[in-house]
């Protein structure tokens, strides 16, 4: 069951690409913490510009509009027939808007969306792009003091480290250095730590 509904409208402009959101938010079980089962809906508005690291909240009115389910169907299309070894526009957007989205307004099924490709582009496409946005978007949710990373983003988290070739090691490289800074929200701290074995705590030097 999605966490949230969610409409999302795609701006793109000369150099880049929006996404406009409206967030109807429903907390999960695991937010909640032994609140009632339902919240009122919480509309939140926010912008993602391509390539900027952080949502804005205007945009020049000199735009075009996409709803985001129109981004994603194309990307997805054109994904199908990018050559090995690149990433097509439409799907680098998607790639970067779901890992800032996904940290503020978590949603299963974009998430699951957003594992599953990045890791059949890495291992099928040759491209690292979407794995890339994975990580950040996985050190960015440990990272975050306003929001507690969620376990089964935690467990994945350390999954992927875990998975990783001993000679190219981003994600086991973000973790230590988030660790290593403490910048954390306490549960996310005490979450993450659940999950690192014997083995992982020798490899993070901790």
């Amino acid at each position: 069951m999605d966490d949230l509904e969610e409409k999302a409208t795609c701006r793109a402009n000369g150099t880049g690409v929006s996404q406009e959101t409206r967030v109807d938010e429903k907390l999960d079980s695991e937010s909640l913490q032994g609140s009632p089962s339902t919240v009122p809906a919480t509309p939140v508005r926010l912008y993602w510009v391509k390539d900027q690291e952080f949502p804005v909240n205007s945009i020049p009115s000199d735009i075009m509009h996409e709803p985001y389910h129109h981004l994603r169907s194309k990307a997805l299309q054109q994904r199908q027939n990018t050559p090995l070894g690149s990433t097509c526009y439409d799907m680098d957007v998607l790639y970067q808007f779901w890992s800032h989205f996904l940290i503020r307004n978590f949603n299963s099924r974009m998430y699951d969306e957003f594992r599953r490709f990045a890791f059949e582009d890495a291992a099928h496409n040759m491209t690292n792009v979407g794995l890339s946005n994975l990580i950040k978007f996985y050190g960015e949710s440990l990272s975050s003091r306003q929001n507690v990373i969620r376990d089964r983003v935690a467990r994945d988290y350390v999954d992927l480290v875990k998975s990783e070739d001993a000679n190219c090691c981003p994600a086991l490289g973000q973790l230590r250095s988030t660790l290593c800074s403490e910048r954390m929200h306490p549960c996310s701290r005490k979450r993450i730590d659940d999950w690192l074995d014997d083995d992982l705590l020798a490899l993070l030097e901790l």
